[in-house]
């Protein structure tokens, strides 16, 4: 048998076809999900694009309906979105029910991952509306819950800056460092972009001049200070607020 025609193991045969989405044949029983959230983004998305910008596909039932194997949830969205029409892959190639369920379960789950530093380092490059469109937010980048042993450190671009401290300054420092992570109410964070850098070396600068400071470890020490002073007094603030 010519293995392009084996229906359980050979070669598919595909085409293009524009396709009316309502016509479409959705899983009954589908394992991916989405969330609220994620299902009223991706409709804001479509309604943007105006049209699909991933292609579902498609293969014909036993009455010659076109099902819906992967991309259930973009064609409920885009139907959703008021798009009627777009472009679907078709499978010629006949299949059993066992290569159907074996294709859709191959779609949801190889899809690779996101390596955590770069993702971070692209969100950040977006500005409000094109961070809302990524369908990410900030808690998605709450690096606390993240497994460090498997982090692959090996593809994160970063710089790595040593600060010389004598012992004096070395528990001053700690001292701190350790209040400010006390009265912080954010999430820790591991990783920085490299962006942030700059920001960082510009105070440093800053407060070497304005307070006549040459050592930068020094600078740092008194950039926590400055950092306690500004907590207490936000602290402050929302004390008077509440009264």
């Amino acid at each position: 048998m010519d293995p392009d025609q084996n229906e359980k193991g050979g070669k598919l045969k595909t085409e293009i076809r524009r396709v009316k989405l309502k016509e479409l044949k959705l899983l009954e029983k589908n394992a991916r999900y989405m969330t609220e959230r994620q299902f009223s983004n991706l409709v804001e998305n479509l309604k943007h694009d105006g049209r699909l910008t991933s292609l579902p596909l498609c293969s014909p039932d036993n009455e010659g309906r076109l099902e819906v194997l992967s991309g259930n949830h973009r064609v409920q969205a885009a139907i959703e979105a008021g798009i009627d029409e777009a472009d679907a892959i078709v499978i010629l190639t006949p299949l059993d029910p066992e290569r159907k369920v074996a294709i859709q379960l191959s779609h949801n789950s190889i899809t690779g991952q996101d390596d955590a530093g770069v993702l971070l380092e692209l969100y950040n490059e977006l500005d409000l509306d094109w961070k809302k469109y990524s369908g990410l937010n900030e808690e998605d980048f709450d690096f606390s819950e993240i497994d460090l042993g498997s982090f692959n450190l090996a593809s994160v671009k970063y710089e790595e800056v040593s600060f010389g401290f004598l012992p004096v300054e070395k528990e001053a420092f700690l001292e701190l460092f350790e209040n400010i992570q006390k009265r912080a109410k954010q999430h820790p964070r591991f990783v920085a972009p490299r962006s942030q850098f700059d920001a960082f070396f510009d105070a440093v600068v800053e407060v070497k001049g304005r307070l006549n400071i040459y050592n930068s470890a020094v600078a740092i020490v008194a950039m926590c200070e400055l950092a306690l002073e500004r907590l207490e007094q936000i602290e402050d603030e929302s004390a008077e607020s509440n009264d």
